[in-house]
């Protein structure tokens, strides 16, 4: 987001915020050029092999920028959310009930200075899907949760599950960075691996971070935030810069 330009989201948010009693910080959002967007995405680099489009670039970029901050002002742990993100009116009282989980999944005992305690990097709190591990041993009812008994998985098929089943585990494949949480060490690990430039989507990366153990991930299902749209709206900023755009009713269609 850039703090100089207002706009519907920053509005949005800022009043969602405030409503729930969230404090957030908005940092000042650059307006990159094209040779800089180019040149973190590989465009007509040699060696280089970019999968991404410019719209997508822009997303990494504002990620890193934000994890940057959370660098430059020595936050322990922060809560990064894209500025279309949602959430439930009952939000602090949905993360009191998963902390224990987080602890439990992470096998820490004593919560120390933190309700979540200190043995995880990322926490994929707001997400589009991810895969069900075989066994679910950390959960718990969620009246907040829809009276369904189908949970949608990361490729769209839906698994059943007993209604309102707040489920937490380490990630398997989560996409979408609706909303995430990070370590100071994390965000210091993701903006070093990253900082040289990325062909593939932000998503990609972290969700094989943290397949591959470069990041210790805990993903919360189904998502606590997830990205709000009025009717009509375009489905995201970074489909119009691509030139895909679609009507919000086509995402809502997926959900």
């Amino acid at each position: 987001m850039n703090e100089y330009r207002s706009s519907p989201r920053l509005e949005g948010i800022q009043e969602a915020a405030k409503f729930t009693k969230l404090g957030i910080e908005v940092p000042y959002q650059p307006d990159w050029s094209d040779e800089e967007v180019d040149n973190f995405r590989g465009f007509e680099i040699k060696g280089r092999n970019t999968e991404i489009g410019r719209g997508q670039t822009k997303c990494w970029l504002g990620h890193l920028n934000v994890l940057h901050e959370i660098i430059n002002q020595q936050w322990t742990t922060a809560l990064i959310m894209e500025d279309d993100a949602d959430w439930d009116i009952a939000i602090k009282e949905q993360m009191s009930l998963i902390a224990p989980l987080i602890r439990e999944v992470t096998m820490t005992k004593d919560a120390g200075g933190s309700p979540y305690g200190d043995s995880w990097d990322l926490l994929w709190l707001g997400h589009c899907g991810d895969a069900f591990p075989a066994q679910i041993k950390t959960a718990f009812i969620d009246w907040t949760l829809p009276v369904s008994p189908l949970y949608r998985e990361n490729d769209g098929k839906y698994t059943r599950f007993p209604t309102q089943l707040r489920m937490v585990y380490k990630s398997d494949g989560p996409i979408c960075t609706y909303a995430y949480a990070v370590t100071a060490h994390a965000a210091s690990r993701i903006y070093k691996l990253s900082a040289k430039g990325k062909d593939r989507l932000i998503t990609t990366e972290l969700r094989e971070w943290c397949q591959g153990g470069v990041l210790r991930c805990i993903t919360v299902n189904p998502e606590l935030f997830h990205h709000h749209k009025q009717v009509g709206q375009v489905s995201s900023e970074i489909a119009v810069v691509e030139g895909t755009v679609q009507d919000a009713t086509v995402d809502r269609a997926g959900l």
